[in-house]
Formats: structure tokens, C-alpha cells, sequence
């Protein structure tokens, strides 16, 4: 049972009653229904809070990176064993962009070489010693939320046009002063090579311009009758064989000739 008492003062009815006010009047409510009445409440709440979940805020859709651009300096490698030449390295640079200005992380696959500094928006690619060929890096970019873009670059890497091998180290060639030998005027010549190793056994090739070689020749030691010329100036000279053909290997000696 329920009933609405209006009262001018404003004053509360008595007990047993609960009282829902509006302005001067109230509802009365009788007390032994205060229980249902509370569950009529709970029951609004709660279908206050399910009709909100029904209705979630929406999640954002998101945008994958793009790559607008994947470059090499140079696109061609010129190796040489011997010189740079034009270099070892390809510098690459690449240009990601996200919509949602997400971070972005990068992860790269390459079948030689190796990258210095690790994969990321610039990058050096290091291809000394690999195999000549073209040869293929490929880079993923990923976003925080599952995006992700994918580049590849291609780069050739091929002998140097000029490939000249350093000319190898070359001999010092030096002729001992003369020793005498059985006779005053018999004189023993004898040549070192050092500095250089010779490409097998080393040659020798002696000529004189007084008296005539007698015992050596093609040896590193030779001996030479310059009997009939004392008082001359005697010259020997050797020709070292079995090193680099650019290298000067002919060595002269003078010598006064004695009694």
C-alpha cells in the first residue's frame, strides 16, 4: 500500500513509512517493502551497467609502416685483393614512415657480408672477401601493433676493372771486393742477394771486360784471369735471375788489377 502525504512544513511522516521526498510531498513507502524496494534499485544499476558494456569505445584501426624508399651507395662493388679500388662497402639508406606515429623496429636478412652498426634506417653493408655475383639484403619494418613493410635491394658485386697485383719486394744485389786466388792475377768475384725471395733457384750471369772468367760461371762465385791488364781497371758484372722481371737485378763491380 502506498500513499503520498504533501505537507506544507516540509515535515518527514512517521514510522512505519519510508520516504522518497519530491519537493513538499512524499511517496511513502511501506517499511516491510524496503527490501523489494532495494532490489529495484540494485536492478537499475546493474542494467545501467550492462547496457553501457554493450556499447565499448571503439579501437582505433591500425596503420601499417610504409617504406617510400631503399638505396644503395654504390650499386656496384668493386672488389680487388689489391687496392680498395672502390671500396668494400655499400652504404644503404632506407625511409619508413607510420601514420599512427608508431616506433618503429627493423629487422634485416642477408645471404654474405655482414652489417656494421646492426640493421636500421642507415646502414653500411660490409662485402669484402664475399663471392661475385649480385647479392640480395631484405629489411622488415614492424610497428607496436603488428604492422609491418617489407624492402629488398639488390647489389652487384664484381672484380675490380683494374686489378694489378703490387710488384713483389726486389733483391739487393752486391758484389764482394775480390779475393786472390792462386795467382795475383786470378780474382775471385762473389755476389749476395738479399731483401727477396727468389722464385726458385736463383741464376747467375757473369761477363768481364779484361782477361777472361775461368772457373763459376753461372754460379754466385767466379773466378777471373786477368793476367796481361795490371795497372787496368777491371769491371765484373753479374745478372741475378729467378726474380720479378721488374725488378733490376744486374749488379757491377771495379777493380784495379794488381800485381
Amino acid at each position: 500500500m502506498r500513499s503520498h502525504i504533501c505537507s506544507a512544513s516540509g515535515g518527514k511522516p512517521p514510522p512505519p513509512y519510508l520516504f522518497v521526498s519530491s519537493s513538499s510531498c512524499y511517496q511513502l513507502v511501506p517499511v516491510m517493502h524496503r527490501a523489494a524496494f532495494l532490489l529495484i534499485i540494485i536492478s537499475l544499476i546493474v542494467s545501467s551497467t550492462a547496457s553501457g558494456q554493450r556499447h565499448p569505445q571503439k579501437r582505433r584501426v591500425n596503420h601499417p609502416p610504409e617504406i617510400t624508399s631503399f638505396s644503395s651507395f654504390p650499386n656496384l662493388v668493386s672488389l680487388c685483393p689489391w687496392n680498395p679500388c672502390g671500396g668494400e662497402m655499400a652504404h644503404l639508406t632506407l625511409v619508413a614512415t607510420d601514420a599512427d606515429h608508431d616506433s618503429l623496429h627493423y629487422d634485416c636478412t642477408t645471404d654474405v657480408g655482414k652489417l656494421l652498426g646492426g640493421c636500421g634506417p642507415s646502414m653500411t653493408w660490409d662485402l669484402k672477401n664475399v663471392v661475385r655475383g649480385t647479392h640480395k639484403i631484405s629489411v622488415k619494418v614492424r610497428d607496436s601493433h603488428g604492422g609491418d613493410a617489407i624492402a629488398q635491394l639488390e647489389i652487384t658485386v664484381a672484380d675490380c676493372p683494374i686489378c694489378d697485383p703490387p710488384p713483389p719486394p726486389c733483391p739487393t744485389i752486391t758484389i764482394s771486393t775480390p779475393k786472390e786466388a792462386t795467382h795475383s792475377r786470378h780474382l775471385l768475384f762473389n755476389v749476395k742477394t738479399e731483401g727477396a725471395e727468389s722464385y726458385g733457384a736463383p741464376s747467375f750471369d757473369w761477363t768481364t771486360n779484361l782477361g777472361k772468367i775461368i772457373n763459376g760461371q753461372n754460379t754466385s762465385e767466379v773466378e777471373i784471369d786477368a793476367s796481361g791488364f795490371v795497372g787496368d781497371e777491371l769491371t765484373v758484372t753479374v745478372s741475378v735471375g729467378g726474380f720479378d722481371p721488374s725488378c733490376q737485378t744486374t749488379a757491377s763491380k771495379q777493380f784495379v788489377v794488381k800485381n
